[in-house]
Protein backbone atom coordinates (compact mmCIF):
# COMPACT_ATOMS: atom_id res chain seq x y z
CA UNK A 1 0.00 0.00 0.00
CA UNK A 2 1.27 3.67 -1.35
CA UNK A 3 1.58 5.85 2.22
CA UNK A 4 0.52 9.28 1.36
CA UNK A 5 1.21 12.55 3.60
CA UNK A 6 0.71 16.28 2.70
CA UNK A 7 3.43 18.27 2.48
CA UNK A 8 2.24 20.21 5.62
CA UNK A 9 1.56 17.27 7.79
CA UNK A 10 5.38 16.24 6.89
CA UNK A 11 6.42 19.20 7.72
CA UNK A 12 4.41 18.92 11.30
CA UNK A 13 5.07 15.65 11.94
CA UNK A 14 8.53 14.45 10.11
CA UNK A 15 10.31 13.01 13.56
CA UNK A 16 7.34 10.81 13.69
CA UNK A 17 7.27 9.73 10.29
CA UNK A 18 10.72 9.32 9.92
CA UNK A 19 10.25 7.03 13.07
CA UNK A 20 7.45 5.08 11.25
CA UNK A 21 9.46 4.42 7.77
CA UNK A 22 12.62 2.95 9.86
CA UNK A 23 10.55 1.09 12.53
CA UNK A 24 8.13 -0.52 9.65
CA UNK A 25 10.15 -0.04 6.83
CA UNK A 26 7.73 2.20 5.08
CA UNK A 27 8.08 4.36 1.70
CA UNK A 28 6.23 7.60 2.51
CA UNK A 29 5.37 9.83 -0.97
CA UNK A 30 5.04 13.50 0.55
CA UNK A 31 2.40 15.18 -2.08
CA UNK A 32 1.79 18.98 -2.54
CA UNK A 33 -0.87 20.18 -4.41
CA UNK A 34 -1.76 16.20 -5.17
CA UNK A 35 1.48 15.57 -6.76
CA UNK A 36 3.90 13.62 -5.37
CA UNK A 37 6.95 15.51 -4.88
CA UNK A 38 9.62 13.25 -2.78
CA UNK A 39 9.84 10.15 -1.15
CA UNK A 40 11.27 9.14 2.22
CA UNK A 41 12.24 5.81 2.46
CA UNK A 42 14.27 3.68 5.15
CA UNK A 43 18.56 4.34 4.59
CA UNK A 44 18.89 0.89 3.72
CA UNK A 45 17.03 0.71 1.06
CA UNK A 46 18.21 3.76 -0.48
CA UNK A 47 21.58 2.23 -0.47
CA UNK A 48 20.49 -1.12 -1.82
CA UNK A 49 19.07 1.36 -4.70
CA UNK A 50 22.13 2.87 -5.12
CA UNK A 51 24.29 -0.50 -5.26
CA UNK A 52 21.92 -2.21 -7.46
CA UNK A 53 21.44 1.09 -10.04
CA UNK A 54 25.79 0.95 -10.28
CA UNK A 55 25.89 -2.22 -10.96
CA UNK A 56 23.17 -1.88 -13.66
CA UNK A 57 25.00 0.98 -15.26
CA UNK A 58 28.40 -1.08 -15.03
CA UNK A 59 26.81 -4.30 -16.70
CA UNK A 60 25.07 -2.21 -19.92
CA UNK A 61 28.37 -0.47 -21.23
CA UNK A 62 29.43 -1.55 -24.50
CA UNK A 63 32.55 -2.66 -25.72
CA UNK A 64 32.07 -1.24 -28.73
CA UNK A 65 30.94 2.32 -28.19
CA UNK A 66 27.91 3.98 -28.89
CA UNK A 67 25.11 2.53 -30.96
CA UNK A 68 21.38 3.33 -31.41
CA UNK A 69 18.81 0.35 -30.62
CA UNK A 70 18.61 -0.57 -34.28
CA UNK A 71 22.36 -1.42 -34.32
CA UNK A 72 22.26 -3.69 -31.43
CA UNK A 73 20.65 -7.62 -32.12
CA UNK A 74 18.51 -9.29 -30.15
CA UNK A 75 20.68 -11.56 -29.05
CA UNK A 76 22.83 -8.78 -27.21
CA UNK A 77 19.59 -7.03 -26.08
CA UNK A 78 19.22 -10.41 -24.21
CA UNK A 79 22.57 -10.41 -23.07
CA UNK A 80 22.79 -7.10 -21.51
CA UNK A 81 19.10 -8.22 -19.78
CA UNK A 82 20.32 -11.23 -18.53
CA UNK A 83 23.24 -9.46 -17.13
CA UNK A 84 21.14 -6.82 -15.61
CA UNK A 85 18.63 -9.53 -13.98
CA UNK A 86 21.66 -11.24 -12.45
CA UNK A 87 23.32 -8.24 -11.00
CA UNK A 88 19.73 -7.28 -9.44
CA UNK A 89 19.29 -10.95 -8.13
CA UNK A 90 22.48 -10.84 -6.60
CA UNK A 91 21.69 -7.62 -4.73
CA UNK A 92 18.55 -8.86 -3.48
Amino acid sequence: MLNLVNITQARNNLSKLIDQVVEKKDHLVVIRESTPQVVIIPYSDYHRNKKIAKKAKKSNKLPYGIFSLADISDKEIDKITSSWEKTVNELT
